[in-house]
């Protein structure tokens, strides 16, 4: 039976050469579309489910209510809330304060050796909650001590690379000094994607020590991750700790609650770049719809293809059935033929996956690799094929054998073949998905376009960025004073955070006329002196600090002075951080985040001190000359290790570059739906032109002109496409109006972003019509009457 099977098979594949390529080739492009894209989704879905108890693990978060009624979510608490929780809540066994992102240039040493590492401070629990195993060391006692140091396997290769780090002493380097620690772990890798990124761990006691602030209420800038007893209690210990924060200090007007650790990367109610590594479970969606649309299409096609043939196969079936083929048989050979179809479609995708994934891995920057002897891609993949397999191969099997067989042998078929309900249904189906790509495609590019050509505020260009650490901040002034002397350089300056940092908050600043219940926080930005200027940042009003004064004076932007009402803001006092003081300038606001968030309040204080990042503007078409003096000057003031530096727009560049991957993504499978929806096309107008072989050679014997004959087989198509169309665009524009909400400051969707893509899939059928019907009407009409 099964040879029976497969040697019809290959002879109606063979004698339908053109259906079968067609229908080969879009299946398997989307079968290793969706495929691809299974194996992104799968690794998004993979961060920090390696943690054995990731079930038990919560970050606590902070539901802020402003005196203005606004409302903020943030991941950051006070660092003494900590000492309140197991007492308010004994469900809470254990906790771990972290702060992340301190760093924005740092590095481990040993001698003249040296590797740049990226560290976090923790609490000595911090082991004991996560899973993050040690090649050496023991978990529980590695960073009790607060001069204790746990490094990755790179770094202890790096240092240490004919001996034993355990024990010994590694040093530290970075803004605030350098220091010396004690190994007493090395980590191993990563069990899997972690959204929390690090390669060394320093106990957050050492932190502490230097820095006072760190244990006022008023300080927002610490993780705090709990361990809890049981998840179920989740909902009761945000009940229990909800009030923590105002009950110790009451103008702290937030409710702090749980949230569960491994939804940070996609589900997440705020964004913490530099915290931790954040996807969108939004994307994961649309993906995953993109996946199956392609797939569906690619299936449509078949499904168009197979049933338009059937009236070429209805006298095979009448035969069949008069011979005494139950239907069941007849079932079982087309499902055969689908099953047979989507085999090789899937050999070939694979083949295409293995050819591709090097430019996919590129586009996403992931290192995906098709795990084919696990047991989830093989029971994934195999569902996707029996899903094929039903999806093109059920109705084409039901519907070739329900025919009757004497309607059949007298060349009456009266199924939906002939009615075409069906297949013109899918038509429209295949060009609604992919119009809403290409609108989509359309809408992202115009997006990152807006990004990347939006006044920010700020002179992004022509600026090197690179670390000033304490060997350089101890003579930073002799240093600039050398920079300057090349003509490259127009100005230089430092500050504690890069632009798009500022992520400390306070809410202690102080001004007259602030109401006793305003609890709103504001950025602070410690700088140096021509910090404005070096920038690009425009002063409005008042100016900028100036040498010899102003150690205790304030710059606001213009967003602080909204917020604070201040109608002549320069001059008045203010109390923040550095004590009393004056506001001596307002400068315009500029996007220190992404633009998916408002501008914030900010702050500007003169702190040389407390600078860890430099700045030199370069005179336009300096640039080599610039890179030259800069890696000289540099190696003078710091001859062990030379410059490590980038310019200031790839850091801007880098905020958005998710929405460039998912651009060129987007790019990438709507021309694979319109390649697979316009073969769809191809193979049905060419079915229709044979269908109607005779019909066309009888209007040419009675004089219908070929572009008579082009729109009679034209226009139901155009048609199809016109209700797709009709469909598409009001859906086009709800999903991407909801897309495009994700910014604060986004590009308004346009009437030519709906019109392009519909001129476009008119312009794709239209092509892929006319190339068979064009053939058919110029035909001799004498071959197809001949026999008449």
């Amino acid at each position: 039976m099964i040879k029976n099977y497969l040697t019809i098979a290959f002879r109606s594949f063979w004698k339908h050469k053109l259906f079968s390529v067609i229908n080969l080739v879009g299946l398997s492009l989307g079968l290793a579309c969706s495929l691809l894209i299974f194996l992104w989704v799968q690794d998004e879905l993979g961060y920090d489910q390696f943690h054995t108890k990731k079930n038990q693990l919560f970050l606590l978060l902070a539901d802020w209510t402003y005196s203005d009624g606004s409302t903020e979510i943030a991941p950051h608490t006070p660092a003494n809330l900590s000492a309140y929780l197991k007492e308010a809540a004994p469900e809470i066994t254990q906790v771990s304060r972290v702060v992340a992102g301190w760093w924005s240039d740092v590095s481990l040493s040993l001698g003249e050796n040296r590797v740049k590492q990226s560290g976090i401070y923790v609490d000595s629990t911090f082991l004991s909650i996560f899973t993050y195993p040690l090649l050496k060391g023991d978990p529980a006692k590695a960073l009790v001590e607060p001069k204790s140091i746990v490094i990755s396997q790179e770094a202890a290769q790096a240092l240490f690379p004919s001996g034993d780090a355990m024990g010994n002493t590694v040093t530290l380097n970075e803004t605030g000094g350098s220091r010396d620690y004690q190994v007493t772990g090395i980590l191993a890798e990563s069990p899997g994607n972690s959204s929390l990124d690090f390669d060394f761990l320093v106990p957050y006691p050492d932190l502490e020590s230097r820095n006072e602030w760190l244990t006022k209420w008023g300080s927002i800038s610490t993780i705090t991750l709990v361990e809890l007893q049981s998840p179920e209690t989740e909902a009761s210990v945000s009940e229990k700790i909800a009030s923590l924060a105002t009950e110790q200090k009451e103008d702290l007007n937030f409710q702090v609650r749980l949230f569960p650790y491994q939804d940070i990367h996609l589900q997440a109610p705020f964004r913490a770049e530099g915290i931790f590594y954040q996807g969108d479970i939004a994307y994961v969606y649309l993906f995953s719809a993109v996946a199956l649309l392609v797939l569906v299409i690619a299936c449509i096609n078949f499904v168009n293809l197979s049933t338009a043939r059937a009236s070429q196969r209805a006298v095979e079936v009448g035969i069949r059935k008069v011979v005494g083929a139950p239907r069941r048989v007849l079932a079982g050979q087309f499902m055969y033929e689908s099953f047979l179809t989507v085999a090789l479609a899937l050999a070939l995708a694979v083949l295409l996956i293995e050819l591709s994934l090097p430019l996919f891995n590129q586009m996403v920057a992931k290192e995906l690799a098709v795990p084919y002897q696990e047991g989830w891609f093989v029971g994934s993949t195999l569902g996707v094929m029996v899903l094929a397999v039903l999806l093109s191969g059920s109705y084409p099997a039901l519907v070739l054998s329900s025919f009757k067989p004497i309607a059949t042998l007298k060349g009456r078929v009266t199924t939906a073949q002939r009615k075409g309900t069906l297949r013109q249904s899918l038509v429209v189906a295949q060009f609604v998905f992919s119009t809403i790509l290409i609108v989509g495609a359309i809408t992202i590019y115009a997006q990152i376009r807006y990004i990347q050509e939006k006044n920010l505020g700020l002179d992004r260009y022509n600026v090197l960025s690179f670390s000033s650490d304490v060997t350089l901040n101890q003579h930073f002034d002799a240093f600039k004073q050398d920079l300057l002397q090349s003509s490259a350089f127009v100005s230089v300056s430092r500050a504690a955070e890069t632009p798009l940092g500022t992520v400390n908050e306070s809410s202690d600043p102080w001004w007259p006329g602030k109401a006793e219940d305003d609890n709103r926080s504001f950025y602070n930005a410690m700088v140096d002196y021509d910090f404005f200027e070096t920038l690009g940042i425009k002063v409005v009003e008042g100016r900028s600090f100036a040498y010899g004064y102003d150690s205790v004076n304030y710059i606001l932007n213009e967003e602080a002075v909204r917020q604070m009402d201040l109608k002549n803001p320069v001059g008045t006092p203010m109390h923040f951080w550095q004590g009393k003081g004056t506001v001596i300038g307002v400068v315009e606001d500029f996007h220190h985040r992404s633009l998916r968030e408002d501008i914030g309040p900010i702050v500007f204080m003169l702190q040389p001190a407390e600078s860890e990042q430099a700045y030199a503007r370069i005179a336009p078409g300096h640039t080599s000359e610039a890179v030259a003096a800069l890696s000289e000057v540099y190696a003078r003031y710091h001859p062990k290790f030379p410059v490590d530096f980038r310019f200031l727009d790839e850091s801007f560049d880098q905020m958005y570059r998710a929405e460039r991957r998912i651009g060129a993504l987007t790019n990438a499978f709507t021309g694979l739906a319109i390649i697979i929806s316009a073969l769809g096309l191809l193979g049905m107008s060419t079915f229709a032109a044979q269908r109607r072989r005779k019909e066309i050679g009888v209007r040419k014997v009675l004089g219908a002109p070929v572009s008579g004959i082009l729109l009679l087989l034209s226009r139901d198509y155009v048609r199809l496409i016109a209700i797709a169309l009709v469909i598409a665009i009001p859906l086009a524009n709800y999903l991407l109006g909801e897309w495009l909400d994700q910014f604060a400051y986004h590009v308004t969707l346009q009437w030519w972003m709906f019109a392009l893509p519909a001129v476009l899939v008119l312009l794709i059928a239209l092509i892929s019509v006319s190339s068979q019907t064009v053939k058919a009407a110029t035909q001799n009409p004498v071959d197809s009457l001949r026999y008449e």
